[in-house]
C-alpha cells in the first residue's frame, strides 16, 4: 500500500531542495547572459536574466556560467572523451572535487546546483510514479522485477522503480524517507533487506 494525498509532500520538498542551490548562485551574481538577435529589421539585444534550473541542467549553458565565474586564467577542466575532449565534471572526477572546494564560492555554489539538478530530478520521478501505479490499484503497489536484469544474476527495477534499492544509508533524509511511502495491508508485516555484497556472500556460502 502506498500513503495517498495526491501531491505527496515529499515532491514539494525534493523540489525545494533541487532549486535552494540554484537561489544561492543568484543570490552570488551569476546571471545568464542571452545573446543578441536579429530577426528582420529588428535587432534584439544581449539580455541578462536570473539563472534558472533548467539552466543548469543544460550543459551549454552551465558550461557557459561556470566558464565565465572560473578566474582569470583558470579553464575548465577537461578529459579525452571517445572522440574528443570533453569537460571533466563527472562523479568518477577527481576534477570535480576541486571545483566543488573551489576558492570562489561562485565557482562552489555552481558545482553544488549542478550536482542537484543530476540527482534530484530522478527521486521527484521515483515518488510520482510510486503515487501514479498506486493511483491506479486503488493504494496497492505492484513490485516489478525483471529476472537476470543484471550481470551478475540479480534481478533488477523496473517501470522506474527498483524496490531493491530505496537509498537507505549515505543519502540525503529525504531520500531515506521515501521508503516510508510503503506500509504492509492489514494482517502482514513489512520488512526491509540487504542485498550489499549479495553474489559474494552467496558465493561464500556456496564455498562453505
Amino acid at each position: 500500500e502506498v500513503t495517498q494525498g495526491g501531491q505527496y509532500p515529499f515532491v514539494a520538498d525534493m523540489t525545494a531542495e533541487l532549486q535552494r542551490p540554484v537561489d544561492e548562485i543568484n543570490a552570488l551574481g551569476v546571471r545568464v547572459i542571452e545573446p543578441g538577435k536579429t530577426t528582420g529589421r529588428t535587432r534584439r539585444p544581449p539580455q541578462i536574466r536570473t539563472t534558472t534550473v533548467a539552466d543548469v541542467s543544460k550543459d551549454s549553458v552551465f558550461l557557459s556560467l561556470l566558464k565565465s565565474a572560473l578566474p582569470a586564467g583558470e579553464s575548465i577542466p577537461m578529459k579525452q572523451g571517445k572522440k574528443r575532449m570533453i569537460p571533466a565534471l563527472a562523479k568518477t572526477d577527481t576534477q570535480l572535487d576541486y571545483l566543488l572546494s573551489h576558492s570562489d564560492p561562485r565557482v562552489r555554489a555552481l558545482m553544488v546546483a549542478r550536482k542537484a539538478t543530476d540527482s534530484w530530478p530522478t527521486h521527484i520521478s521515483r515518488v510520482r510514479k510510486l503515487m501514479a501505479q498506486a493511483a491506479a490499484r486503488g493504494g496497492m503497489l505492484g513490485a516489478p522485477l525483471v529476472y537476470y536484469g543484471a550481470h551478475t544474476g540479480r534481478w533488477s527495477g523496473a517501470g522506474g522503480i527498483n524496490f531493491q534499492n530505496f537509498g537507505a544509508r549515505d543519502v540525503h533524509d529525504l531520500i531515506k524517507q521515501v521508503g516510508q511511502m510503503l506500509s504492509a495491508p492489514s494482517g502482514y508485516t513489512f520488512g526491509t533487506g540487504d542485498l550489499s555484497q549479495l553474489e559474494a556472500r552467496v558465493v561464500a556460502w556456496f564455498a562453505g
